[in-house]
């Protein structure tokens, strides 16, 4: 059994970035300062309760979505995290690219822009095509550039704000918007990550040994991240860091500090070239087929990265709250109560009927859509599943 406080430091790892930072920002177009906070930590802790269930079952993601979804299907839900991962690598690539050619005194639209913006990602590629050995050692440097990001940042953002100012402050934007409108914005943030999560977590022994390593991992880190990030948003009167920090004229070690902590990114193109790899295997060697498909994927993000993926960050986060909460829905619903193994079908069509279902409540305006959705397709999945079941499944972890 695996120690859960190990485990915990990882998913800090995942949040203690720059696109954190964003979501926080993202956060105050709807909501008071106090309440983005109250809003990051509901959030994080609903996460915590739901991993506990969801990689509480004891067996990685491909074999719990196959059983629900089907040999076939569920290599098919498989591929799907692998394929918004190219998403989030624009983002990180914008972030750190724009970061490093702001560091070098270029501007956007001018050539050698465009040409850091590629540089950098094939650096983040380059420890990505090296595998977890070569992506482990960029935490040396990734996360004291965030430490000395973040302290710098707190220091200059409250000796020119006050305590004063973030309390009173109010958002243009918040008329009918509520404290449940950020809690969406953030479970959408964290889904894509959500959906794989039992592969993480899945041998850690117990439920209650997942949920102490996602709750400690995850909730302190998301406050403490998510809430500078909230603070530099009402600085600067936007969510996007780096033009808080042109406002607030930080110093270029400041722009360099960004960008090596969004190196981190390389854990991002990663995913892409496993998943693809694993649908197209192609003739080559395995690890050559992964190589190749981690550069094409990670090209299509730089060419978003310079197209400008942040701008459109909220829908790009709501996109995959419709797509991956209803998988979830569907596998805890199959685990814990139609309990039965569909992967000696091609796939299990019940499955996707319930998915669907789920994907089309995350549309309907009110309360949390996203968990709305989720549960939506475990309640269709549930008489469905029984009637066409057959085979049990084995006992979940205690």
């Amino acid at each position: 059994m695996k120690s859960w406080l190990g485990r915990a430091v990882l998913l800090s790892f995942w949040i203690f970035s720059a696109w954190y930072l964003y979501i926080g920002g993202l956060l105050t177009q709807t909501l008071t300062f106090p309440k983005a906070l109250a809003a990051i930590g509901i959030a994080n802790l609903i996460f915590a309760m739901l991993f506990a269930f969801y990689a509480g079952t004891g067996k990685p993601k491909d074999v719990l979505f196959q059983e629900a979804f089907g040999s076939g299907g569920g290599k098919f839900i498989s591929l799907l995290p692998s394929l918004t991962q190219i998403g989030w690598y624009a983002v990180v690539v914008e972030i750190g690219g724009t970061a490093l050619a702001t560091f070098f005194g270029l501007k956007k639209g001018e050539t050698l822009f465009y040409a850091t913006l590629l540089g950098y990602g094939a650096i983040t590629m380059w420890f990505a095509i090296g595998g977890f050995k070569r992506m482990e050692k960029l935490s040396w440097v990734s996360i004291p550039a965030m430490l000395a990001f973040l302290v710098w940042g707190a220091h200059a953002l409250f000796k020119q704000l006050g305590t004063g100012d973030l309390a009173s402050y109010q958002p243009a934007n918040q008329a009918g918007k509520g404290i449940l409108t950020g809690i969406q914005l953030l479970i959408a943030s964290f889904i894509s990550a959500a959906v794989v999560i039992p592969d993480f977590l899945h041998d850690l022994g117990s439920k209650k040994n997942v949920f102490l390593a996602s709750f400690w991992g995850m909730v302190p880190t998301a406050i403490l991240v998510g809430g500078l990030g909230a603070v530099f948003a009402i600085a600067g009167k936007s969510y996007d860091v780096l033009a808080t920090l042109k406002l607030m004229s930080g110093p270029a070690l400041v722009y360099a500090l960004l960008s090596v902590d969004n190196l981190c990114g390389a854990q991002a193109v990663y995913p892409v070239g496993t998943g693809l790899a694993s649908v197209f295997p192609g003739v080559a060697r395995k690890e050559t087929i992964r190589k190749f498909w981690t550069v094409a994927g990670g090209l299509v993000s730089v060419v978003l990265a310079m197209i400008g993926i942040v701008g459109k960050l909220d829908s790009w986060l709501m996109i995959l709250g419709t797509v991956f909460s209803p998988i979830i829905g569907v596998v805890l619903a199959n685990q814990y109560f139609v309990r039965r193994d569909f992967s000696d079908r091609k796939m299990f069509l019940p499955a996707f009927i319930a998915w669907a279902i789920g994907c089309g409540v995350s549309f309907i305006p009110f309360g949390i859509p996203i968990l709305q959705a989720l549960a939506a397709s475990a309640i269709v999945f549930i008489p469905i599943g029984k009637l066409f079941g057959r085979e049990f499944l084995e006992g979940n972890m205690s």
